[in-house]
């Protein structure tokens, strides 16, 4: 259910938000969680983190430990984020947009005109492999907004991606878990004058969306403008203005779009315990604490190593000879310009030498080990830290993905621990590929909402709930296995669907003259032994046995005389091959060549 709300309707409540400084509940624990893993991630202002763990230390020695400590945090968060950049690339994720009565594919031309310009130049399903994974990991309450420009009415209107911030999206309605308007908060430069002389400023600019109208109100401080009273609308400087607050607002209301729902999708898919799933946390949320142990052990493990992890000289010196030097200070209280206040005289360098007079015999020979020593630390602190810091990583990613597939250190491992571990890596990461897909189905649709394209659209989605990730060379042994076991020519069939689909995912003309290839050839999913003993007990110019015989040949022929061959109906498309086939049979009834089928 999505309630409409007339512009007066939608006006009041943009004003009311700003007039109250309203925020949803939750905003400030999404707004904290963004801030985390930003720092997480990026390793901007990270250092905040680190922060809380030491109280004992003064500024200078917190900036010298700032100083030294390398953070990992993003090396470890980046290798968490890279497995869900494959799922996009899955072929269990399947996406489809037509229209029930486009025979011509006409109007899906047009509407795959409008949606692979949505991002600059790329299509929608780019812009969500590019930033998906990025939104979800940095700000999984964030929103994507379908906006569009408006045109001057001879040319369809450009959607494009608005990305709001949970920072940004301050307030939101929902029944029944149905978006129903929300207000979005940005800073937007406003030039304003302010006692005779013009000047630049960022001002907040509210913006309500509801389903069927947008309505802005932009704060500008151009003391020109003269409201007295609170809710007073005036027309000036070509503008119309309200004021609230004792601030003046200039208002915005475009044209109505009138959609079938709120154009906003929040990217989140994970619900938050914390808000008993009303806003949402990202992936590695639950590795947050070993990511938070890391920071801590990383710096203390980098202050030992600069600090205290190298051998310690210790050595006998002779005091200072400088006749005036006692015990590092002159009489006048100055220090000792040779030996700088210590008393003592010091080597400074490594290529400084120890001279030793030649002993006259073996009892004047002197001791070497008396006189200088170096003491190396124990290194079983420095060996723990590592190791610590080793298992929390490794419990990050099992943690997030319930598995140890992407930090396993054994070389040999049992086929069926294998497979287990990956199950709980898929299992992770179909959530991911149900949002991504459902995500497409609402822009894509929104975007034909915005052009007037939806009747007879169809948009939808189908995830396998068996989702996998499965290499070319997976599938290549998946192929050999089922062939080898005698297994049903229909799941042999699907297995080769599979790897012409990783094979030509970037060919998308090429994958579909595959899928129509196969879907005519006679014998799809059967070996070699099985075609040979069934083209045997067929007539010479039996359709399938011609079609089995030429069939490359006539495909062919007929890419080659049909420029538009795959936009055909299916039944012309049949005939045709009928019509290749019984020429090919007349032939061979003429001829009679004599065929070795065993060769």
């Amino acid at each position: 259910m999505i309630l409409t709300y007339t512009e007066e309707q939608a006006f009041m409540k943009l004003v009311k938000v700003i007039k109250e400084d309203k925020r949803h509940d939750n905003y400030k624990r999404t707004v904290d969680l963004a801030k985390l893993y930003r720092q997480l991630i990026t390793h901007e202002e990270i250092n905040e983190l680190l922060q809380q763990f030491v109280r004992r230390e003064d500024e200078i020695m917190f900036n010298q430990r700032v100083a030294i400590t390398k953070h990992i945090t993003k090396s470890v968060t980046e290798s968490l984020m890279s497995v869900f950049y494959k799922v996009t690339r899955s072929n269990s994720i399947m996406l489809l947009d037509k229209y029930k009565d486009d025979t011509q594919n006409r109007k899906l031309d047009e509407l795959k005109e409008t949606t692979n310009n949505f991002y600059g130049d790329e299509s929608v399903r780019e812009y969500l492999e590019d930033k998906l994974v990025d939104l979800v990991h940095l700000d999984p309450n964030a929103w994507i907004i379908t906006e569009f420009l408006p045109t001057d009415g001879k040319e369809r209107a450009m959607p494009y991606p608005f990305e709001v911030t949970s920072e940004q999206a301050i307030y939101y309605e929902k029944i029944n878990n149905i978006l129903q308007f929300i207000v979005t908060r940005i800073m937007v430069e406003q030039i304003y004058m302010e006692s005779g002389e013009l000047k630049k400023g960022l001002f907040p600019k509210y913006t309500i969306y509801t389903k069927d109208q947008a309505i802005s109100l932009q704060l500008n401080p151009d003391d020109r403008v003269k409201l007295a009273n609170e809710g007073q609308k005036g027309n000036y400087l070509e503008q119309v203005w309200i004021r609230i607050n004792k601030k003046n607002y200039i208002i915005d209301i475009p044209l109505p779009y009138s959609q079938e729902s709120v154009p906003a999708i929040c990217v989140g898919y994970k619900g938050d315990k914390v808000t008993n799933g009303q806003t949402f946390v990202n992936p590695f949320d639950a590795a947050v604490p070993y990511l938070l142990k890391s920071i801590k052990s990383v710096s203390e493990m980098d202050l030992t190593q600069s600090l205290h992890a190298f051998p310690q000289k210790i050595q006998a010196v002779t005091r200072c000879e400088f006749e005036s030097c006692n015990a590092g200070y002159l009489a006048d209280g100055d220090k000792c310009p040779v030996c700088l206040g210590t008393g003592f005289n010091i080597i400074t360098s490594a290529q400084d030498m120890i001279a030793l007079p030649m002993p006259r015999s073996k009892e004047e020979q002197l001791d070497i080990g008396n006189i200088i020593q170096y003491i190396s630390p124990p290194t079983d602190i420095i060996r723990w830290m590592d190791e610590y810091i080793d298992k929390l990583i490794v419990k990050c990613k099992m943690t997030v993905f319930n598995a140890d597939v992407y930090s396993r250190t054994e070389i040999a491992e049992t086929a069926t621990a294998k497979v287990i571990d990956l199950q709980a890596v898929y299992d992770t990461l179909y959530p991911f590929a149900v949002k991504y897909a459902k995500t497409w189905v609402f822009i894509t649709y929104k975007c034909a909402e915005i052009t007037d394209q939806t009747e007879g659209l169809i948009v939808k989605y189908h995830v396998n709930k068996d989702f996998k990730l499965k290499s070319m060379d997976d599938l290549i042994a998946e192929l050999k296995e089922l062939t080898g076991s005698g297994a049903s020519n229909i799941l042999i069939s699907e297995v080769q669907k599979d790897i012409a689909e990783v094979m030509y995912q970037d060919r998308p003309l090429e994958l579909k003259k595959y899928n129509l290839m196969e879907s005519f050839y006679p014998f799809s999913g059967k070996s070699k032994e099985q075609i040979a003993a069934i083209v045997n007990n067929l007539p010479l110019t039996h359709p399938k046995r011609v079609l089995w015989m030429f069939y490359g040949v006539i495909f062919d022929e007929i890419l080659e005389e049909y420029a538009d061959y795959f936009e055909k109906p299916r039944e012309k498309q049949r005939a045709i091959i009928d019509e290749k086939v019984e020429a090919y049979a007349a032939t061979l009834q003429t001829n009679k060549p004599n065929l070795d089928l065993n060769d």
